[in-house]
């Protein structure tokens, strides 16, 4: 998987070090803003919760709205903590954002991202 690049993409570094992170979770798997948070710090880049969940506020690249060339972030895949329901999927009433919005339509797209990444090809 090719890692972000600067030339291409105007992110900053941070934004590009979450992206990289969120690129390699795998489809039909999730993880969580502390996750990811934790990753990064684990590496020596400083990084908490919201300051991931904005990265992720602001990638251009959605996974059903990639970029010319194919690339895209699933930003998708990251959700809240404790957003598991008793089946272990995550659950709509706190699943965490999704570009920019944490309910309505932008929410709805995300599940069905989920869903459809669950039921694989």
């Amino acid at each position: 998987m090719a890692k972000v690049s600067s030339t291409v993409c105007a992110f900053s570094p941070f934004q590009q070090h979450v992206f990289d992170v969120v690129r390699s979770i795998p489809a039909g798997k999730t993880m969580t803003y502390g996750q990811i948070s934790a990753t990064l710090r684990a590496k020596g880049i400083r990084a908490c919760c919201q300051a991931v969940g904005q990265a992720l506020r602001r990638n251009p690249y959605p996974l059903d709205k990639p970029r010319s060339d194919g690339f895209f972030v699933p930003c998708h895949r990251v959700v809240a903590s404790g957003t598991r329901g008793n089946n272990g999927a995550p659950s709509k009433s706190s699943i965490g954002g999704f570009v920019g919005q944490r309910k309505g339509s932008a929410i709805e797209r995300k599940m069905r991202l989920l869903d459809a990444e669950k039921l694989g090809p």
